[in-house]
């Protein structure tokens, strides 16, 4: 078997109307040393039949119903090649993906794992290039995220049909990977046996598994961000992650963090101030939220676990839950309305 060769995994539940598009945009690009496995995480809908139609071309695995996270880990366990590469049931990847992070992967062999960017297409047709860039409030540095940049083609010969674009690496990912998620699951390859329990997803949280698998990658071992769009996420009227509630998400995010960050002794003696920032951060969301559920008591639980927490929340956890709803959502109705 060759050490260039890739398990390509995709995790699916419920998207049978979608499926096929990820899984061909998948075949066209494998080579024959290649194996594409689809995890069925309990589906309820016709997905046996849709994925029945490509026979031996994949490897198809049933579990029960436990959420993207052990999906993907299953998947992980399932594969036997030297590189992992991942895609979502629901999304694409564009025609030279696998070309491009196979063949940077092969030229430099000190790194663990590169991922790249990725665009948005949404229902009405519109489309988001460079969608990582867009989903922060400010426009990305990528030499703060990552580090110093060169051309692909400043260590590797471009393979056919592939365009140029620089290379990001260094040692600030993990710092960077406290504050968001940067690495799209989508775009991945990752060295398997080298990266071992690192590559690894959460199964105990509603979103953001795969930050904490990019989080525990950026500790292992040397990552590179290439500036280029390679997958293609569809936004559609079914459920995705990305619609969950800020609750769940910043629950997911403190829970990550202090697992991963939070145990980290060198981490914490060179960066301690800015985590115990981002978990501020976090736990106000949380205590916010509580309140516009009218949960006045457990608001007042996670504003204990603040330090200095904005008084104006205490104030406002003091009244009965109804009261505090009541408050919150009129002061939203009047913004929207002089918005």
């Amino acid at each position: 078997m060759k050490t260039s060769a890739i398990s390509v995994i995709i995790p699916t539940y419920n998207r049978a109307s979608l499926i096929s598009r990820a899984i061909n945009s998948v075949l066209v690009q494998l080579e024959p040393d290649d194996e594409l496995i689809v995890v069925n995480d309990g589906s309820t809908d016709n997905t046996d039949e849709v994925v029945g139609r490509f026979g031996s071309k994949l490897r198809y695995v049933k579990t029960s119903n436990a959420g993207a996270g052990a999906a993907r880990n299953r998947g992980i366990r399932e594969a036997t090649r030297p590189l992992v590469a991942f895609l979502d049931s629901d999304d694409e990847w564009m025609p030279d993906h696998l070309l491009l992070l196979r063949n940077v992967i092969i030229a430099r062999t000190d790194l663990l794992f590169c991922f790249s960017n990725f665009t948005t297409r949404f229902n009405d047709g519109n489309v988001r290039r460079f969608a990582l860039e867009t989903q922060s409030e400010r426009e990305l540095d990528w030499h703060e995220i990552m580090g110093s940049a060169r051309p692909i083609s400043s260590f590797m010969t471009l393979p056919a049909g592939v365009v140029d674009c620089l290379c990001y690496e260094g040692t600030n990912l993990y710092r960077s990977q406290c504050c968001t998620s940067y690495v799209s699951v989508d775009t991945i390859i990752v060295r398997r046996s080298e990266a071992g329990e690192n590559l690894k997803f959460a199964e105990d949280t509603t979103t953001a598994e795969e930050w904490e698998c990019g989080a525990r990658l950026a500790r292992a071992g040397k990552g590179a961000y290439l500036h280029c769009e390679s997958t293609m996420v569809h936004h559609h009227s079914g459920t995705q992650l990305t619609d969950l509630d800020l609750f769940d998400l910043a629950t997911a995010r403190l829970k990550i963090m202090e697992r991963v960050w939070g145990i980290d002794q060198e981490f914490l003696q060179q960066h301690g101030d800015f985590y115990r920032a981002r978990v501020r951060e976090e736990r106000l969301i949380r205590a916010e939220r509580f309140l516009l559920r009218g949960k006045a008591h457990d608001a007042r639980l996670e504003l204990s676990k603040i330090e200095n927490a904005p008084q104006i929340y205490m104030f406002m956890s003091k009244f009965p839950g109804w009261i505090t709803k009541f408050l919150l959502d009129s002061r939203r109705a009047i913004k929207s309305v002089f918005k």
